[in-house]
């Protein structure tokens, strides 16, 4: 009886005037609301950084403030600052950002005088250029015309008043040796210059001439000795120690020695005058 009313009222008006019950969400409609909710506060983060971001790059790359003003280069010496400003001063009134500083240090380093450098932005408007210069450790007489030279065996510059304080050995050579023969030589003058700066400085500013012949030994003149020694550039010093004492008992006799040659290892040979007759 009871479930026969129970059907009757469901089939009547009034049950479907009641508001339905509402079903709770599930716990995994709970997350995606919440996944979603977070992704389109991610996208909506990013694209105001985005757009911040562009706007930014925009006016960095076109404020005339950004423009570059002013080139500052220290670290020289011989190098005077406005000869490598005029290798990167066509830079100037361009955007600081717009240039690349491997760019720059690339012409800074065409500089003959110039090793390496170090080059950075200093904001708004200037670069900044540390410079590191090629040491000269001779003089090279070269076709009439003395350059000076490195001690990678590179040549600097022309020798001139800038120049005449310095104190460097001069390398020379018959002006009719080929061009590979002047390479070479060159090359075993300066190896032989540097070794003595390393291990006997004293003795390396007593050098007044180093000749490059077609053989491949090196005729050097010192300072007290006006006998021309020759000798190879890596195997000097084995011999010098012997040449000293040989030298104090000839002291005063040089007009009848030709050349004194350090060539062998196991001995010094003295080339008088008159043997060459």
């Amino acid at each position: 009886m009871v479930r026969g009313k129970e059907e009757e009222y469901q089939h009547s008006e009034g049950y479907y005037l009641r508001r339905p019950r509402k079903r709770p969400l599930r716990k995994s409609s709970k997350k995606r609301v919440r996944l979603a909710m977070k992704v389109l506060l991610s996208l909506m983060v990013l694209g105001g950084m985005l757009y911040l971001g562009r706007a930014g790059y925009q006016y960095a790359t076109h404020a005339p403030r950004f423009n570059i003003s002013s080139i500052v280069v220290t670290g020289n010496h011989f190098a005077s600052e406005k000869s490598i400003r005029d290798t990167i001063d066509a830079l100037k009134g361009k955007n600081i950002f717009s240039v690349k500083l491997s760019d720059i240090q690339r012409r800074v380093e065409s500089h003959p005088w110039l090793n390496r450098s170090t080059v950075k932005r200093l904001l708004p408007s200037t670069i900044t250029v540390v410079v590191h210069e090629e040491k000269p450790v001779a003089m090279v007489n070269y076709r009439d015309q003395i350059y000076l030279i490195s001690e990678g065996a590179i040549f600097i510059d022309r020798y001139g008043p800038p120049y005449r304080h310095l104190s460097l050995p001069l390398i020379s050579g018959r002006q009719d040796l080929s061009l590979n023969q002047w390479k070479k030589g060159i090359v075993d003058s300066v190896r032989f210059i540097n070794l003595l700066a390393r291990r006997e400085p004293d003795l390396l500013s007593d050098i007044t001439l180093i000749e490059i012949s077609e053989s491949p030994s090196l005729q050097v003149l010192f300072k007290g000795c006006p006998v021309p020694i020759k000798l190879l550039a890596d195997d000097f010093l084995d011999n010098w120690k012997k040449l000293s004492f040989v030298m104090a008992g000839i002291k005063g006799k040089y007009e009848n020695i030709e050349y004194i040659d350090l060539k062998f290892a196991d001995q010094i040979v003295i080339k008088t005058k008159q043997e060459r007759r």
